[in-house]
């Protein structure tokens, strides 16, 4: 029944309800006055989710009713120790919308807190001094929308919402008038050169939801934008010019974002005036319309800009603006501006010219020189004539690399035209050739027979893309030709030669309808050639310490890639391709080459997606928990000991150039326990400890023990059952584990409920089977029977190199990721081929324009935030997201797990608590703001620079070196020696001795190339400082060992020098090494040898010759790397501007 609600008043009764919801009797709250008074509106207090008020003030707005309403529903006798929920207030207006209507409605969450609520105030609540009453409404149910979203989202103070308005509309309203806009270059004098202005009207403003600062002005009708993103700016001043003009002074890190409008303004009024209010698209630019040739300069000078204003309140209004948005480091010092013409197009004309006169080499680095505005052009013109001294040699070949300024990827805005923006900078280089240094790549060159190499002759010599049997229209489609010619230029660790006839066919197996294969991507290989193979790759260090062969190899062969397991039945020399493998011709290559050996094992570590997919499923979210808070735990009492700091720096790839890990466990094997007081390893390890916390906290990458990552394969011999599974972990030490029952197994990226299946492992293979012959280990083995396959059924797999998560449940610890409801499969079908016309083969050309469409839609990152922050916003219900297309955001707050790690803290109304498991995780960590650097605490080194000779951590390295050398004061040519080695070492340090780079980065990309280039150039300095200690083949371990005492000698008295800890540490380490090289020289290798990271009993001669074809294989696999800045920490002293080197030699 329906009735006014005005009808609805207080009263009492005897008579009790027990409801779905609630434990406990309720006593009845309502009845019908004048009518059947003590009849209970059953119906309506099941559903009791929307609540009538009346007798509302006039005046009262959402926004107090809110407050109001809170200090009751939120406090402690109301909530009875649960947590604060969230409601809804909608005060109806009158029509002139100045004064509400007198009444409104209360949405709960839930129905039973409707019902808690009104039996709590039966009489109603004293709000703004008028007593306010409360009744069922007509729609108890709620209005469906309000009660998803008050579930769905934390409640948020409205104040704070009113105050985060308020800002806003300041923001909006705050634009600032320019008079002028300079581009110009910082000269090292603190003198701005002008290099580019022009007069012209346009306002500064601030878009808060970018965080950019944007410039807008007209240019013949159109709307031509400069955006200034907050995160690229390194130095910021508003100050008095010297005409008195306001002036406001921009230093960026990397070049802002230039923009125009692609409807023109009398047009975008025309439309506005019709109704249409949406903005219009803009386009990326690469430069601006100003005059004095903006397109020649701005390469070079687009990181300092100024804009003069013409009215004196302006520098006020900055410092307004600077406030709302958050910047606290506003400049008021003046910055002196003058024309020198640095880069007029004389000084450019002058140094093409003189580039062009350079080897190509030396040229290209000139250049990189300039165009990364280390100097201007005046500077490098002076040094040319000392470089061109330089040894000239040939290069022909570059590997380039596409991306925004700073190394950023293409960022994804619904109101740029990136198509067009990606065609007008990229097309050019992709379409006509990218020009540097004077020369145009792919740069045409002879090889030694006089045959010209040019990219369509390196193209043709591949193999043969066209009618072929297996793939037909291949040559018509640019995406799958494109891949094909990159899986040519694949990275490889070795090849193996393969002779006529050891080369063999098999056919795909498939379900019974076709429509699935179970072999996709996968063939077999003989033990023999497995064997031939492991030799081969045994060179390589990462393979020396594991001693069994592997059962299978992700390889390229002959146009061909995929994965070989190892079948026990083929004899002699064979491999056998299946037809999925095939992707094209290529009859000239005989080389198999191994992209890589699973020779072990990967851990297993969760991720967001994962885990808001298993939460949807009902794993709880103190499953989770349990694992971080364990992996936090791990953090902070690993490092007590040395043996577990060292496992622990190992397991997360810190430390590794400088061989941390194998010297603290040397160390600790010497007798040294811990180092627990020191200040350099104190804070070498907080350094660790906030790098390892950063996955977790940003990402959800927590490690799960006992769970793994492996490799997928085929079981070709048919031994298991539809739902099946097999799979034998061997981890690097430890002894087999045959996983057994069942098992929860995934594919990254999972994005679909059926994603996550739960299979049956069948354990240890029976006596006599296949996998009891042929274990296949470190791999999971799918069944081929069934109706369908199920890597297919994991976000669309295959086995052509595809890892796949598996958690066994029957392991107490992991017993809780078992799903409680389990969703069908999705349907991955493969997108329509965008083919040419018929007639028509693929060009390069055509190759160009699939590139650029890649580059545009390359949206996937964009998609799986989306897809997080949808799923955080919203109701389960177990339907997947569609992926063609990105919605936009329920609301405009993001979930603080999605709060970039360079806030400190998320900021109120733009990020709100998110109640999903990874925003509980992700608050569950609290990182340092700021580490600092090294400033006081006893360390090995005392304060005066003399060593700390009774120090018993130091003791026993000398006790157990004196055993095989002097260790007396050393003098003499060591001496000198190994002081000029030290002093070399300092003037090259560029590195941070862990191996991280503590600075907060909102693109956690460009850090994860920034630590590989880190890393990279790290180790080859410290590979040349352990050559030069180790000396030459003929040399002895004494001589190793010597030099090594000698320069931790050097590094002791050096004390608090920059540089000093870290070459000790390396000293230290080459200091173990050469014990360990003498020790199993003399006696032969021990049960527990100190760690080389070489296999027992290798000679010194041997492993130094293992070490130069290691770094051969470095080298070479680096040559195209160019120098990058970053700031990171340097623990012998303070904050460093690091710079990452080209390796030499």
């Amino acid at each position: 029944m329906h009735a006014d609600p005005d009808q609805f008043v207080p009263a009492t009764g005897d008579c009790s309800l027990t409801t779905q919801s609630l434990s406990l009797p309720i006593q009845p709250a309502f009845t019908l006055r004048n009518r059947h008074r003590h009849f209970l509106l059953v119906s309506v207090l099941l559903t009791e989710m929307e609540v009538y008020m009346r007798n509302v003030p006039y005046t009262a707005t959402r926004s107090n009713a809110v407050q109001a309403l809170a200090e009751h529903l939120h406090s402690p006798a109301f909530l009875l120790g649960e947590a604060p929920f969230n409601f809804d207030v909608q005060l109806p207006r009158e029509k002139n919308g100045e004064a509400n209507r007198g009444f409104g409605f209360l949405t709960f969450p839930m129905a039973e807190l409707g019902i808690r609520f009104l039996k709590a105030f039966p009489h109603g609540l004293n709000m703004f001094d008028r007593m306010v009453q409360f009744h069922p409404s007509r729609h108890p149910e709620g209005r469906p929308r309000v009660v998803e979203e008050i579930r769905t989202m934390p409640f948020t103070n409205p104040k704070v919402l009113e105050e985060e308005e308020d800002r806003y509309l300041q923001l909006s309203e705050n634009r600032i008038v320019v008079g002028s806009i300079q581009f110009g270059w910082d000269c090292r004098d603190r003198v701005f050169s002008i290099e580019s202005e022009s007069p012209l009207t346009g306002t500064l403003s601030f878009d808060d939801e970018r965080r950019q600062f944007r410039m807008e002005f007209i240019h013949i009708s159109y709307r031509y934008h400069i955006a200034i993103p907050i995160p690229q700016i390194d130095f910021l001043a508003a100050h008095p010019g010297k005409e008195g003009l306001p002036v406001i002074f921009f230093k960026l890190h990397n070049p802002p974002f230039l923009e125009m409008d692609v409807e023109d303004v009398p047009s975008q009024e025309t439309r506005k005036a019709g109704g249409d209010n949406f903005p219009s698209m803009r386009k990326k630019i690469s430069f601006l319309p100003l005059p004095h040739d903006h397109e020649r300069v701005v390469p070079y000078i687009s990181v300092t800009i100024r804009f003069v204003c013409p009215f004196a309140d302006a520098l006020d209004s900055f410092q307004t603006l600077s406030e709302l948005v958050g910047l606290r480091h506003l400049s008021r010092n003046s910055y002196p501006a003058e024309p020198r013409c640095l880069f007029s197009a004389n000084a450019l004309d002058s140094l093409d010219s003189s580039i062009r006169s350079l080897p190509w080499p030396v040229a290209f680095q000139v250049e990189a020189i300039v165009r990364k505005r280390a100097a201007s052009i005046p500077e490098v013109l002076e040094i040319i004539p000392d470089i061109k001294e330089l040894k000239e040699y040939q290069d022909s070949f570059l590997r380039v690399t596409f991306a925004e300024e700073g190394r950023h990827k293409f960022q994804h805005d619904r109101d740029v035209d990136g198509p067009a923006y990606i065609q007008d900078r990229i097309g050019s280089a992709l379409m006509q050739g990218l020009h540097v240094a004077g020369h145009r790549f792919v740069k045409p060159f002879q090889i030694k027979s006089g045959e010209w190499v040019t990219a369509s002759a390196i193209v043709a010599d591949l193999g043969k893309f066209d009618d072929l049997e297996f793939d037909k229209d291949l040559i018509r489609c640019p995406a799958r030709y494109a891949a094909r010619l990159a899986l040519a230029f694949t990275t490889t660790e070795a090849a193996v030669a393969i002779n006529h006839g050891e080369q063999g066919g098999l056919p795909d197996i498939k379900t019974p309808d076709g429509r699935y294969l179970f072999t996709d991507g996968v063939g077999t290989i003989s033990l023999a050639m497995a064997s031939d193979i492991w030799k081969r790759l045994k060179h390589n260090k990462r393979y020396r310490s594991i001693e069994t062969p592997p059962s299978a190899y992700i390889i390229r062969f002959s146009g061909s890639k995929g994965v070989l397991s190892v079948d026990h039945t083929l004899r002699g020399r064979k491999i056998m391709l299946r037809k999925s493998m095939i992707k094209f011709k290529a009859p000239s290559s005989n080389d198999i080459e191994i992209v890589r050996a699973i020779d072990r094992p990967s851990p297993f570590y969760m991720n967001r997606p994962l885990i808001m997919l298993l939460e949807g499923l009902g794993v709880p979210y103190e499953v989770f928990k349990r694992f971080q808070d364990r992996a936090v735990e791990e953090t902070y009492t690993a490092p007590v000991t040395l043996d577990e700091a060292g496992k622990m720096l190992e397991s997360h790839g810190l430390g590794m150039s400088f061989r941390i890990p194998n010297t603290m466990v040397g160390l600790h094997d010497l007798g040294v326990e811990t180092l627990v007081g020191d200040r350099f390893y104190d804070k070498a390890v907080e350094f660790a400890r906030d790098h390892i916390l950063r996955s977790p906290k940003h990402s959800a990458r927590i490690p799960i023990p006992g769970a793994w990552t492996l490799v997928g394969v085929a079981d070709v011999h048919e031994f298991l059952r539809s739902g099946e599974v097999f799979a034998c972990v061997q981890p690097v030490q430890g002894e087999r584990i045959f996983l057994e029952g069942p098992v929860v197994v995934s594919r990254s990226p999972v994005i679909h409920p059926g994603d996550v299946q739960v299979v049956r492992a069948i354990g240890k293979p029976p006596p006599g089977s296949c996998f009891e012959k042929e274990p296949l280990t470190n791999t999971i083995v799918f069944s081929v029977l069934g109706e369908r396959s199920l890597p297919s059924c994991l976000a669309g797999g295959d086995l052509d190199g595809d890892i796949y998560n598996v958690i066994p449940l029957d392991n107490p610890d992991l017993a809780g990721f078992l799903p409680v409801d389990t969703c069908d499969p999705g349907e991955y079908d493969s997108a329509p081929k965008n083919l040419l016309p018929v007639g028509k083969k693929c060009t390069l050309q055509d190759v160009a324009g699939f590139v650029m469409d890649y580059l545009v839609s390359d949206v996937v990152g964009v998609i799986a935030k989306t897809w997080l922050t949808i799923a955080d916003q919203a109701k389960w219900s177990g339907t997947p997201v569609n992926t063609k297309t990105i919605p936009r955001q329920k609301r405009n707050a993001k979930p603080d797990w999605d709060c970039p790690e360079t806030l400190t803290t998320p900021t109120v109304g733009k990020f709100y608590s998110s109640t999903r498991a990874i925003g509980q995780l992700s608050r569950g960590i609290n990182l340092p703001v700021d580490i600092g650097s090294i400033k006081e605490g006893a360390t090995w080194i005392s304060s005066n620079g003399h060593r700390n000779t009774g120090d018993s951590r130091i003791f026993p390295v000398q006790k157990r070196v004196g055993q095989s050398v002097q260790t007396g004061e050393i003098g003499g040519q060591f001496r000198q020696n190994a002081e000029k080695l030290f002093s070399q070492y300092k003037a090259q340090l560029q590195e941070a001795f862990i191996g991280t780079i503590s600075q907060r980065f909102t693109d956690q990309r460009r850090r994860k190339d920034m630590l590989s280039r880190l890393r990279e150039s790290t180790d080859a300095l410290v590979r040349r400082i352990r050559y030069t200690l180790e000396g030459g083949k003929a040399e002895s371990g004494e001589d190793f060992l010597r030099r090594s005492w000698c320069a931790w000698q050097v590094a002791l008295n050096k004390g608090s020098q920059f540089g000093a800890q870290s070459f000790g540490w390396l000293a230290l380490g080459c200091i173990l090494e050469a014990i360990s090289a003498i020790q199993e020289r003399d006696i032969g290798p021990t049960r527990n040898p100190i760690p080389t990271g070489l296999p027992s009993g290798t000679s010194l001669g041997k492993r130094r010759a293992q070490e130069l074809e290691d770094d051969g294989e470095r080298c070479s696999s680096s040559q195209s790397r160019q120098k990058k800045v970053a700031r990171t920490y340097d623990l012998d002293h303070d904050v460093i501007d690091l710079t990452v080197e080209e390796p030499e030699g």
